[in-house]
């Protein structure tokens, strides 16, 4: 079979230069009825592929039709594919057409479907074009319901090319008035596309209106979803309109929103747009609320079209007086909207100052529509009108209701690359996160945690090369936007929140210290400030400062003195700060000068009361003891340790040992020195593993240098596949409920690599041998906090499974995710109850659906609700557009990918979905087509 597959390769690659192409034409022929499917497959790929070249084209071309019939779809597809790309090539189009309808009558799904394609390609090039029509007319006889919808489907596409298309209409559209069901909705799409295409549009609209007006309950309502498809396709626009506004008057309700959809499509086109504002403004008043809210939609993208805007404002004034919310919502984002037009406008002025005594919802929307304005730059021109919209905004950010706030600060956030006063901006929130006022306290502290908030995610973005947030970074650093002055004055005002007495304020303070402090010039002082932070009154506050210990050590001027601060605050009183203070222990002691001091506190600490930060100072000794002055003594100090009452303390005490051999291995001399270590650290690691202990850990190590002694061992090279393969199953079993799985499976795969390097031939030299033992302590060096996260992550998990019922932090958090859920149902049912009669009311109600049966019972629901919110974000991406008005629905999306915490990405969802009846939906999208 290999053999006759190179045959017709070669024969492939060299059928133009052959010097007898029709002995190989012959051979290709024999092969394409070969026994061997994969061989015919084969063959029948080469001959599509030398088709321009053979010999005899008619004599191929019966061949590949007869080799469709075959029993193998591989061949089957295949001779279809080529036949499909082919027939241009063949003399006698009708030939050709009557070779593809056999097809479409009789062949399976899949050639039937390549046939239909091909028909419809063929038509215009057949010569009896009538025959042509009455043979796609007798397919639709067929008894096959697939090939009826086919033939249905061919003829609207072909009606372009059809002589006499008066006959050809009247036809098509009495089929449509005869047929039922599937078939019935099936023709009256193909007659949308026969319109489309038709060169007389004049007669065919007055039978669709007369269809509309006459016609009986499915006929009219299939009537108006055609006429829809095709009113910006219409001619006479003026004339559309007008039919389109007598309709939204119809006593059928499906008729009148199938006109209301046609009125934001059709907008753009009409010549008289000050009148066609008018018409909208009106049915912005309609009894019925699809009308209603279709024509209020569309209130944003007309005004910038009105030439007469001071009256077109005056209009968007007296409809936001309106008692329907959804068209009030929609008013105001207009007038926002439209203010940039009128600007130097005293009284445009006022009423925009207005819009914060609205109600709560139409605040929301104004806030959305703000940051649109901003975005799409039109907050430009005479009177300085983005200075106004931005202090409505503050207004907003500084609004009585939470949700009016949040919505506010993400906009400010959204459009801060875009404002030209950053400095004053940022200086303005300053002064309000200081007032005395907590509403407004809370309003500017939520706003600055947006604003900063964001800037980390385009930093990030940047940092991992995507282009929209690198362009976005380049456009605007936040350095060089702020400036040091005002960066000091920021962590100053998050110093001051952080002791505020307002808790909203201290938990923003608490999210904006790690936002921030990368941002600040001056370090010196930070490490001083979080361990003053750490005594805070907020527990949240707290965490996150000690969390950031770490992280400002580097920076203190005196770090003596900042490590004193370090041991001091292990033995606070709140747990999460010994903790924040313990994890800092690792990284900060290369930093310290007298390292006899730090090696003492760290021998001190292991007898420490607190198992966390026994076990952090025990697992400091892996790296700090490459850095003792004095490695006789810190080797004799871990070797005392292995008598250490503490069960993690003698764990991590051989860990060491092991890493301090491996070490002494890299050094080497000699494969036999080089040997004695390995097999000594591997020793070590397996006494570490098999110290009794309440909570096993990972076998990180053991796991790696023990597959990796094994390879170096063996008197023969193999790929070692097999043995990388077990290393990586043997570690993902270890660590496969961990919250950083991903990061962990990606350092695997790394080690696995080595692995498989270390069992090539090449590798068996000494220097080749060290070098990947060198490799594996970079990687191990820098996944240590990695490793220790999940290390610690299993110490808790085991915890709480000897106690065999959930602490009560976990039961806490267990509360805070059903609570949310619950929260996140009824922003849902509200969603439905806010846009109903809109045409946001499908995607609402969809969303509604979707999130109605979110549970939290077990840890087992963790991955079905990860599962549940892909589901989510397909259907919002499905039936919301990606547009610039949509811009906070897409943020929210990436938000939610972005946390790693459920709890959180939960609360993402809750905002999202309270923010979907905001969206911009259009005719088309809402109704899934």
């Amino acid at each position: 079979m290999e053999e006759k597959i190179d045959a017709l390769n070669q024969l492939s690659a060299n059928f133009e230069f052959l010097p007898d192409r029709e002995q190989a034409f012959d051979d290709m022929l024999r092969l394409s009825s070969d026994k061997d499917n994969l061989v015919t497959e084969t063959a029948v790929k080469t001959l599509e592929l030398v088709y321009p070249h053979v010999p005899d084209r008619k004599k191929l071309w019966t061949k590949l039709a007869g080799l469709t019939a075959s029993q193998a779809p591989g061949v089957r597809n295949a001779a279809m594919h080529a036949l499909s790309s082919s027939y241009i090539l063949i003399p006698g189009e009708q030939m050709v057409w009557t070779d593809f309808l056999k097809l479409a009558s009789s062949g399976t799904d899949s050639v039937k479907e390549y046939a239909f394609s091909c028909l419809k390609s063929v038509f215009p090039l057949v010569p009896d074009k009538i025959q042509a029509w009455k043979d796609l007319f007798e397919l639709r006889e067929s008894a096959d319901m697939n090939t009826r919808v086919e033939a249905t489907r061919a003829l609207g596409v072909v009606f372009s090319h059809v002589e006499d298309q008066d006959k050809a209409w009247k036809e098509l559209f009495k089929l449509a008035l005869e047929e039922k069901g599937t078939l019935q909705k099936e023709t009256f799409e193909a007659l949308a596309s026969a319109f489309i295409r038709s060169r007389n549009k004049e007669t065919e609209w007055q039978d669709l209106l007369g269809l509309v007006a006459s016609g009986k309950g499915t006929l009219r309502r299939c009537a108006a979803d055609t006429m829809f498809l095709v009113f910006p396709h219409f001619p006479d626009k003026n004339k559309a309109w007008s039919t389109l506004l007598k309709l939204s008057r119809a006593a059928d309700g499906h008729v009148r929103d199938r006109a209301a959809d046609s009125i934001a499509p059709l907008f753009p086109h009409l010549e008289d747009k000050d009148s066609a504002w008018k018409d909208l403004t009106e049915l912005a008043g309609s009894k019925v609320s699809y009308v209603r809210g279709r024509a209020a939609d569309t209130l944003v993208q007309a005004f910038p079209q009105v030439s007469d805007k001071k009256k077109a404002w005056e209009d968007l004034l007296r409809l936001k007086a309106e008692s329907q919310s959804y068209v009030i919502m929609r008013a105001m984002h207009a007038l926002a909207s439209a203010y940039p037009y009128l600007a130097s406008d005293e009284e445009a002025s006022e009423e925009l100052s207005k819009i914060t005594r609205k109600p709560a919802f139409a605040r929301r929307s104004v806030a959305y529509s703000l940051a649109y304005v901003f975005k799409e730059g039109n907050a430009k021109g005479p009177g300085n009108p983005g200075k106004q919209l931005f202090i409505e905004l503050l207004k907003l950010a500084i609004d009585v209701d939470s949700y009016v706030r949040m919505d506010a600060a993400d906009s400010l956030a959204s459009v801060f690359p875009h404002l030209p006063e950053k400095k004053w901006t940022c200086g303005k929130l300053l002064n309000l996160s200081a007032h005395p006022d907590p509403i407004i306290r809370r309003g500017a502290s939520v706003s600055l945690r947006s604003l900063f908030s964001r800037i980390g995610d385009q930093n990030r973005g940047m940092n991992k090369g995507s282009k929209k947030d690198i362009e976005i970074g380049s456009e605007q650093d936040i350095k060089a936007g702020l400036g040091q002055e005002i960066m000091t004055g920021v962590w100053e005002e998050v110093l001051r929140m952080g002791v505020d007495h307002e808790s909203p304020v201290r938990k923003d303070a608490a999210d904006l210290l790690s936002m921030v402090l990368p941002l600040v010039k001056d370090k010196t002082s930070i490490f001083y400030n979080l361990s003053d932070l750490c005594s805070g009154p907020e527990n949240y506050l707290r965490k996150s400062a000690s969390d950031l210990l770490a992280l400002a050590f580097p920076f203190a001027e005196d770090k003596q003195d900042a490590w004193g601060q370090l041991v001091q605050l292990s033995s606070h009183w709140d747990k999460d700060v010994r903790k924040g203070a313990a994890k800092a222990f690792a990284p900060s002691f290369p930093l310290v000068p007298d390292k006899n001091k730090a090696w003492a506190d760290l021998l001190s600490l292991t007898n420490h009361r607190d198992s966390s930060v026994q076990r952090a100072a025990a697992r400091a000794f892996e790296s700090a003891y490459a850095m003792h002055p004095d490695p006789y003594e810190a080797l004799e100090s871990l070797k005392k340790l292995k008598g250490s009452e503490c069960a993690y303390v003698r764990k991590y005490a051989f860990r060491s040992l092991g890493i301090a051999s491996l070490h002494d291995a890299a050094k080497a001399k000699s494969g036999a020195e080089y040997m004695h270590g390995l097999k000594e650290a591997v020793l070590d690691f397996r006494n570490s593993a098999e110290t009794a202990s309440n909570h096993p850990l990972p076998g990180f190590y053991l796991n790696f240098y023990e597959n990796f002694l094994n390879l170096l061992s063996a008197e023969s090279s193999e790929t070692g596949r097999e043995e990388s393969e077990e290393y990586f199953s043997a570690m993902i079993c270890e660590v496969g409920d961990a919250d950083e799985i991903d990061a962990l499976s990606r350092t695997f795969r790394k080690f696995e690599k080595i692995i498989q390097d270390a069992a090539k031939p090449g590798s068996t030299d000494l220097a080749s041998e060290k070098k990947l033992l060198e490799s594996s302590l970079r990687i191990f060096e820098d996944s240590s906090a990695l490793f220790e996260r999940a290390e610690e992550e299993v110490v808790l998990s085991k915890k709480l499974e000897q106690k065999g019922h959930p602490a009560l932090k976990q039961k806490v958090s267990e509360q805070r995710m059903k609570d949310t859920l619950e929260e996140i149902r009824a922003k849902a049912r509200f969603a439905c109850f806010l846009v109903k009669g809109t045409s946001s009311e499908e995607i609402t109600s969809a969303i509604s659906r979707e999130v109605r049966d979110w549970t939290f019972e077990t840890s087992a629901d963790k991955k079905v609700l990860m599962q549940k919110m892909e589901a989510l974000e397909t259907i919002i991406r499905k039936n919301i557009p990606e547009s610039p008005e949509n811009s906070h629905i897409f943020d929210r999306l990436e938000d939610i990918r972005k946390e790693k915490y459920l709890l959180s990405r939960c609360r993402i969802v809750a905002r999202l979905v309270g923010q979907v009846p905001m969206a911009m939906i259009p005719a088309e999208r809402a109704i899934g087509f």
